[in-house]
């Protein structure tokens, strides 16, 4: 995971903040740093180094050099929480950031999140219920329903004779809104899990996630904060 040491824009607007980097890197102001690119690509190619970190003064060019890493690496999810130094681009939360994030994988490696890799089928005979009986398919503890997949979940119940009650699911607890899955677990949904299925399916393919401006986070009243996440 590369960091800079210098939100989340409408979902559909502009997924990728292609429109921030395109403003970047057509400033005449840009200054291509090749030397520095390499150190970067050195430092992720370490697998012992989980994070790369660029540190400098305000203003000298860390989020430009960012918007043209995501320019040459189109894969690697990005993450802007300012849109230049005065502008904030939306909330800096740990949630924003996942939900941004998965959506951006799901949308750059739509094979791992194939509605083939969530099915679950359920099949069950029973020839009679008793009026005092309870039949169950299945039984859940908590079912979390993830914002970056459609799960298909089918249930075949044949009862030749049901005078009690016969039930296909029954979940305790059931969360359809993103904005109410535990960090922990929207991390797994977001990252985790498809990072395993591209080690899986794509020779090993490392998730690099590119995140800009992580010292204004110290300013930020943000109960699930990012750099807390970090």
């Amino acid at each position: 995971m590369a960091t800079a040491n210098t939100a989340q824009p409408e979902r559909g607007s502009d997924l990728f903040f292609q429109s921030l980097i395109e403003g970047y890197l057509g400033n005449k102001r840009f200054v291509e740093r090749p030397w520095l690119e390499e150190r970067i690509h050195e430092g992720i190619a370490d697998r012992d180094r989980p994070f790369v970190l660029i540190t400098a003064e305000p203003g000298a060019g860390k989020s430009a050099i960012l918007a043209r890493l995501a320019s040459r690496n189109p894969a690697w999810p990005r993450y802007f929480i300012r849109r230049d130094q005065l502008s904030p681009l939306g909330p800096p939360g740990a949630r924003s950031f996942l939900f941004q994030v998965g959506l951006q994988l799901a949308a750059r490696y739509p094979e791992i999140f194939r509605p083939e890799r969530l099915q679950v089928t359920i099949e069950q005979r029973a020839r009679k219920v008793a009026p005092d009986g309870k039949l169950i398919a299945g039984s859940v503890k908590e079912l979390l329903a993830s914002p970056f997949v459609t799960a298909v979940l089918t249930i075949r119940q044949q009862v030749e004779e049901a005078g009690g009650e016969v039930t296909g699911l029954h979940v305790d607890k059931w969360v359809a809104d993103p904005r109410l899955i535990e960090v922990s677990d929207l991390q797994a949904l977001a990252i985790i899990d498809p990072a395993t299925a591209l080690a899986e399916t794509a020779g090993g393919t490392p998730v690099v996630v590119l995140i800009d401006a992580l010292d204004e986070l110290r300013y930020q009243p943000e109960n699930d904060s990012l750099l807390d996440w970090l």
